[in-house]
């Protein structure tokens, strides 16, 4: 806790030109931060206060922040999978997605990706993803990221983490390979190796490993890599591979046009339900045209969407309410605490202006330690939790880069009532009441 006090006067003097250190005004700030936490007692309450408001917060947000992202498939719309490997061609997938798209629906659809593959031979698979929007795929996108990070560009890919990432040399001899973070492939004519410099290559640097226990945990002898849909393109060429009958598809993603701001209404769920029901009764059942395809496409029930939507929507309201009030009843507490030293000041001579920044200072800086507290506090729940149910650490073992910003700025909102109404009882303390109701 030391520390984070230390943090923050050193971002208060961090964001302060030199030239201001020496005003009035900005000592008596910074003065103000060092008699925050001289009341160690009172400090600490305090602080743990706004720790808990920042970590529930910072949980909510990221709760809400699931709906653009890991949840985003799940909420707007159905994943397909493939039965069994070579069942459905790429040109099947293709009239799958056509069919669907010529759905007699009352409703648009949104998004509709096919993902396909092909082997180039028996040690080597390739796989397409789509990096500009990866939460359409379920089980390969920034959440299941065990090392290094998603794709950036289309020249980045993707391989499962593990021992079954396992290679065969051209004599058919089967032998352990180890591909990582930063490993780099040349396509050339067919051929796949990491040793190949040339300018007339194709080539794929590896960004990231990630958790593929959604493909199947037996031990694979062959590599698997998952490049962009423009590579793969690329590469089928490249290979002379039959688009729609050489190359096969895995699974399919589609989504309808939401109206909802962020999370999704009830009519948006509504809509998911009712094209899921239109693709298993008049899509999936015809295996000639489309392939063999799971008979059930996957997306949670509406009514369990509405429910957790309306839960999610009233505890941050609550969280949120909760937080303006544990604020504004920390400011008042502090006003009639630091009643006596604010009469000492008036009784001095300081303006408004410094006792006002006096009072300023000390919430901003319990509001600020709680929250680097409850920061550090939620992840190592997180963090707990993801070792102890899953052994490894995954991204979503973290609070998102954006939760924790949202975090801040609401903890900082929250707070702006309780400034205002510490100043408004600071400003009207009166140095001979003070001191005759202390006496």
């Amino acid at each position: 806790m030391l520390f984070s006090l230390q943090l923050i006067e050193s971002f208060y003097l961090g964001i302060v030109p030199r030239c201001y250190w020496k005003m009035g005004n900005f000592r008596v700030f910074i003065k103000s931060v060092r008699f925050t936490y001289r009341t160690k007692r009172r400090f600490i309450v305090f602080v743990t206060i706004f720790a808990l408001t920042a970590a529930f917060v910072a949980f909510f947000v990221n709760t809400l922040d699931g709906y653009q992202t890991s949840n985003y498939l799940d909420q707007r719309g159905v994943f397909l999978l493939q039965s069994q490997d070579y069942n459905v061609t790429a040109g099947q997938g293709q009239a799958l997605l056509n069919s669907i798209r010529n759905l007699n629906l009352d409703f648009e659809l949104d998004d509709l990706q096919l993902y396909r593959y092909f082997d180039v031979d028996a040690s080597l698979r390739i796989y397409s993803i789509n990096i500009s929007n990866p939460w359409l795929h379920p089980w390969v996108n920034p959440e299941v990221v065990l090392a290094g990070s998603y794709p950036n560009n289309e020249f980045e890919a993707m391989i499962p983490q593990g021992d079954m990432q396992v290679r065969a040399t051209p004599n058919n001899i089967f032998v352990s390979s180890t591909v990582a973070v930063g490993s780099q492939f040349f396509f050339s004519n067919g051929s796949l190796t990491q040793f190949n410099n040339t300018d007339d290559v194709l080539k794929v640097s590896v960004s990231g490993t990630f958790d593929a226990t959604n493909f199947g945990g037996a031990k694979r002898d062959s590599l698997w890599i998952f490049v962009d849909d423009t590579v793969f393109d690329k590469l089928v060429t490249l290979y002379a591979k039959n688009a729609t009958t050489e190359v096969y598809t895995y699974a399919a993603s589609v989504t309808v046009k939401t109206s909802g701001f962020i999370i999704p209404d009830a009519n948006d769920y509504d809509n998911v339900a009712i094209l899921k029901q239109q693709i298993e009764t008049q899509i999936l059942p015809n295996s000639a045209q489309y392939g063999v395809w799971e008979e059930t496409a996957q997306t949670s029930s509406a009514t369990v969407k509405k429910e957790n939507r309306n839960r999610d929507v009233t505890s941050f309201g609550f969280a949120i309410l909760g937080g303006i009030l544990l604020v504004t009843l920390f400011s008042y507490l502090l006003s009639r605490f630091r009643q006596r030293e604010i009469a000492i000041l008036k009784a001095m001579g300081y303006a408004k202006s410094s006792i006002r920044l006096t009072l300023i200072a000390e919430i901003l800086t319990t509001a600020m330690t709680g929250f680097i507290t409850g920061m550090i506090a939620a992840n190592g729940i997180l963090l707990y939790l993801s070792l102890r149910d899953l052994n490894i650490v995954r991204r979503s073992a973290f609070l998102r880069l954006e939760a924790i910003g949202a975090s801040f700025a609401i903890i900082v909102l929250v707070t702006l009532p309780g400034m205002v109404l510490a100043t408004f009882r600071a400003l009207r303390v009166s140095p001979m009441e003070a001191f005759r109701d202390r006496a």
